[in-house]
């Protein structure tokens, strides 16, 4: 899930329509992949899903699409834990 977000969204060039994809994506892995404990699972098979919180090969990688995503989202971010949010994704 994580290496689609990211390739689609450097390839978003080649079609705009990667980022409403990319989008897509992220929302099918926080229905699926996301357990309520704060972690997202490793995969989603047919039959069953693995979910093992693997640092490296999940959680790491979701982190990485998320803040790409973020950085290409024309979407202000505010947080009530900090007021001064807006500065993180004008560092993007």
């Amino acid at each position: 899930m994580a290496q689609s977000i990211i390739t689609l969204l450097a390839l978003k060039e080649l079609d705009p329509g990667n980022v409403i994809l990319a989008r897509s994506v992220f929302q099918w892995a926080m229905n699926h992949m996301w357990d309520e404990r704060g972690f997202f699972y490793y995969r989603v098979l047919r039959f069953f899903t693995i979910r093992i919180p693997y640092m490296r090969w999940a959680q790491a990688w979701m982190l990485l699409a998320m803040s790409t995503l973020l950085c290409e989202s024309d979407l202000p971010v505010r947080s009530p834990e900090t007021p001064d949010s807006a500065a993180l994704v004008e560092a993007c």
